[in-house]
């Protein structure tokens, strides 16, 4: 919960003296004081609140004088906050077998620091799939360990990692453990790293993905078991939270866990979030009166260039520059709006586990060993939609999509002999949901605290045990829906497709999914389709960037030649992009939100003396 910030090194001036400059720097970036301090040997650490909800300090034993402090929204068998924390910290500097049992009931997103002042050694600990960011960096021969990025750059002050921000233009995200910044490191996943004197003294990782994977897993992952490890998640939700709510869309995610908590027994809120004609929105509605819950709906409530322009400075220091400012603002708007009646936000993200998510690029050779092609993957998933020619000074040797081939190849180093589903798998896990999910959750979490139950680890790894005839294409998620709630499972999906699994009784049902399919494959290799109308006019842009134009803050920052970020683009691409945007072009280049963050983040860490 909140943020966590630790520094070690070996002379215990050098170290306090970081330690202050680093406080300082929260306070100018993130407007935060510690809520609890520690100063122990030559390793001091602090804890900084939350935002919007009350959150846990450091927890000390003074028996063997050590500390453990955590970072994100977590849990430990039956208890959260810290509870979990005092459950888990006689584990904390056990041997690894002891350690790896203990995490083993460590859920949730999060990052965990504990020290022990009889070694000096100090561990930090990192979640499932490094959801919750944490980073590292050397300053002045001390090691900085930090929920922020953003305070590490004012601290170090490094060059831009070029190749960081090329992903970050293109995509909106920075893959893999690097950040915007040369000399500042994202802490990889589910992994144990022990420091001593500001080195690091060994790592290890408690958790593989690739050994629950279905080929390698002791059991065979299956709906029955899916839904109780839910039911189980929303039992110590109820413990835990005395008045949650939930997110409830028209999709399969979000309904499964309505499910899943009606059979817990659970009495949570719900909330959609949207315009009374979004399809989502008339269907949560509808999806909440057939099941009796409470049910808000929150209409947008961004309307001038002035109300994005307040929400995009805020999220600035939500995420830490590593999100496109523009894009994560609605997040903080509707985050904050609800967290003024609740205290938790529960949410189905990772729910895709369950649907073959991504597998019909392995068509038709699903599940096979072999027949993975990275370049399919890399263009269909994360290069689609191109970068801006010529955007940045730095030229490249490869397209981006060679690029994401050799992310992809990294990242699945090691599952050479595991069927292509598990690689995917394994891509989708390491790359999107490490990186894109994880900032996201990792900002809202700063607000109050976030929950995601299918990221919990028994739901996870029963999911990714299941055979991939089980779960391809959606099949597994209509099982569960169906299990949990049958009633669930007759209301159609918000695209009207239906939600109940395929068999002979229902395939009636699917006709218009068949048809909108076959119309996709036939537009895609290029075959004329009767009867077809023309193509929907383009709707209006993710945010009104004409709006923000008006504002002279916007123009000013955005003006070329007194950029402070202009060294990182081509100054007449740069320029070309930025008037396009200005003249009102449909929709508006993605790029632009981008840009007007990296030059926030630019001027951030200037202003830090």
């Amino acid at each position: 919960m909140g943020q966590l910030l630790v520094v070690q090194g070996t002379e215990i001036e050098a170290v306090q003296s970081l330690f202050q400059s680093a406080l300082r720097c929260f306070e100018s970036l993130h407007s935060l004081q510690p809520s609890a301090q520690s100063l122990c040997c030559t390793t001091a650490t602090a804890k900084f609140p939350r935002l919007k909800a009350a959150t846990a300090g450091i927890v000390r034993d003074p028996g063997v004088q050590a500390w453990l402090c955590a970072a994100g929204t977590y849990f430990y068998q039956d208890s959260s906050g810290e509870d979990a924390l005092r459950g888990l910290a006689p584990r904390m500097h056990a041997l690894r077998a002891e350690l790896a049992s203990g995490l083993a009931d460590f859920n949730g997103i999060f990052a965990l620091a504990g020290h022990d002042c009889r070694t000096g050694e100090l561990r930090v600990i990192t979640d499932r799939l490094g959801s919750l960011h944490i980073y590292t960096a050397v300053i002045d021969s001390n090691l900085v360990v930090c929920t922020s990025s953003l305070v590490l750059a004012a601290l170090l002050r490094p060059a831009w990692d070029p190749i960081s921000c090329r992903e970050f233009l293109a995509t909106g995200t920075v893959f893999g453990q690097r950040t915007l910044f040369q000399g500042i490191e994202k802490l990889p996943p589910a992994t144990v790293f022990e420091f001593r004197r500001g080195h690091l003294s060994s790592r290890y990782s408690y958790w593989d993905p690739a050994a629950v994977m279905y080929d390698r897993s002791p059991s065979r992952g299956a709906v029955p078991q899916l839904a109780d490890a839910l039911e189980d998640v929303f039992r110590i939700l109820a413990r835990s939270f005395r008045k949650p709510v939930m997110d409830l869309t028209g999709g399969f995610d979000s309904r499964a866990l309505l499910g899943a908590m009606l059979r817990s027994g659970g009495d949570f809120d719900t909330v959609v979030n949207g315009s009374d004609r979004d399809p989502d929105v008339v269907r949560s509605q509808q999806i909440a009166r057939a099941v009796g819950v409470r049910h808000r709906h929150q209409l947008p409530s961004l309307h001038s260039g002035q109300d994005w322009w307040e929400k995009a400075r805020a999220s600035l220091a939500l995420c830490d520059g590593e999100y496109d400012v523009l894009a994560y603002a609605r997040i903080c708007d509707v985050q904050n709006r609800l967290a003024a009646d609740f205290d938790a936000s529960i949410n189905g993200s990772n729910g895709e586990i369950c649907k073959g998510y991504w597998w019909e690029l392995l068509f038709p050779f699903t599940g096979w060993r072999g027949h993975f092609d990275e370049r399919r993957v890399a263009a269909r998933r994360f290069a689609f939609m191109g970068e801006a020619p010529g955007l940045l000074a730095q030229h490249f040797t490869d397209d981006l999509t060679g690029h994401f081939c050799r992310l992809i190849r990294c990242a699945n180093v090691g599952l050479e002999q595991h069927p292509n589903t598990a690689k995917l798998d394994n891509v989708y896990l390491r790359l999107r949901m490490q990186r894109w999910q994880g900032r996201i959750a990792s900002a809202t979490s700063r607000i109050w605290p976030c929950v995601s139950p299918f990221m919990f680890g028994r739901p996870m790894e029963i999911a990714l045990s299941a055979a991939p005839h089980v779960r391809v294409r959606n099949r597994m998620a209509r099982r569960l829906l169906e299990h949990l709630h049958p009633g669930l499972a007759t209301i159609p999906l918000a695209e009207g497709y239906p939600a109940v699994p395929l068999r002979l009784t229902t395939a009636p049902r699917f006709w218009r999914q068949a048809w909108d399919t076959t119309r996709k494959i036939q537009h895609r290799i290029g075959i004329p389709f009767l009867g077809s109308g023309p193509e929907a006019p383009l709707g209006s842009p993710g945010h009104p960037a004409q709006d923000l134009w008006q504002l002279a803050e916007i123009r000013d920052l955005l003006n070329p030649a007194g950029m402070i970020s202009r060294d990182l683009y081509d100054p007449a691409a740069l320029r070309c992009l930025l008037e396009s945007s200005r003249a009102g072009a449909l929709p508006a280049p993605p790029q632009f939100g981008r840009i007007l963050t990296l030059e926030m983040l630019a001027r951030a860490i200037r202003m830090i003396c």
